[in-house]
């Protein structure tokens, strides 16, 4: 089948893992980040970067989802330690070349296919008289998915700056938020801002930011610019699973939200999202989050004789 959004993927993920643990040794693993004092050995995954491919005829295009798979272990011993990652990797990556020859069963029926690069390993940590090392094996997924059906098609494209066109999204979004719109469910959202966001937010939030405009003149006497625009996804992160799927599940809704009011009332002819990026941050005054940050492409219409 192929279809899938990243939560769903990194949860038949670490199913097929958790099915696989006699084999590798690994009984302990993790969406999102670990706890303080997590169960050696154990591996972590976590989402980094959705990016759409192309797209085909009938609403359909192809997304690659980029996830970091982390394997964690724990010795007395560098070298000890260091041999047994080495091991643990070598019997995931079997793993995944298995996974690969199931056809449309492979990873639980979510992907067209999966592919995985060479694994680093960090700086072994001591701690407690022990060290700790991380390998980290990089991993793509490739999967097919279809636009929202009965898009909202404006019959007229107005000229618009930067400005006004975010605030066109802004209010189309709060409509999802508080409910006098429930084509998608945005309710949980506390907070949305027209800007970066601040010291004090309120979880989860959302924000949305300009960040420029590409001009291509394609129409007579007209230039066509396209603004990019980032809509991002802001959810306390703590080491509890929930705390990631709550982001996945807004910032999924956002997404399809965003495909369906593609023209965005007339503010502009299309609009399509490049790529979603997923980032654990540490911030002054914030503290640790998650943050979704889905890179919109929006194409307008402005008078370059006016």
């Amino acid at each position: 089948m192929g279809v899938t959004n990243m939560s769903a993927l990194l949860a038949a993920i670490k199913t097929v893992f958790l099915a696989a643990k006699v084999t590798t040794g690994i009984d302990y693993i993790k969406k999102g980040v670990l706890p303080i004092i997590p169960v050696f050995p154990v591996i972590a995954l976590l989402p980094e970067l959705e990016t759409i491919l192309e797209y085909h005829s009938g609403g359909r295009y192809i997304i690659q989802r980029d996830i970091s798979l982390e394997v964690y272990e724990k010795g007395f011993k560098s070298n000890i330690v260091n041999e047994r990652l080495k091991d643990f990797v070598d019997k995931i990556v079997t793993i995944c070349q298995t996974q690969n020859t199931l056809g449309a069963n492979k990873w639980g029926s979510t992907t067209l296919d999966s592919t995985w690069e060479n694994e680093s390993y960090e700086t072994p940590m001591e701690t407690e008289n022990q060290i700790i090392q991380v390998a980290i094996l990089p991993m793509s997924f490739t999967s097919e998915e279809t636009l929202p059906s009965n898009r909202i098609i404006s019959q007229t494209v107005t000229e618009t700056n930067q400005s006004d066109l975010i605030d066109e999204i802004y209010n189309k979004i709060v409509t999802y938020i508080n409910g006098t719109d429930n084509a998608y469910d945005l309710t949980k959202v506390k907070q949305i801002y027209k800007k970066e966001i601040p010291p004090m937010p309120v979880y989860p939030s959302i924000t949305i930011v300009g960040r420029g405009v590409n001009r291509e003149r394609k129409l007579t006497g007209e230039d066509m610019p396209v603004h990019n625009i980032e809509i991002a996804v802001w959810t306390k992160l703590l080491d509890k699973e929930i705390m990631l799927d709550k982001n996945l599940e807004l910032i999924d809704t956002l997404k399809d939200a965003v495909q369906f009011n593609f023209m965005w009332s007339g503010k502009c002819y299309d609009s399509y999202i490049d790529s979603i990026e997923y980032e654990r941050l540490d911030i002054s005054k914030i503290g640790m989050v998650y943050a979704s940050r889905m890179s919109l492409k929006c194409e307008g219409r402005e008078n370059i004789y006016a």
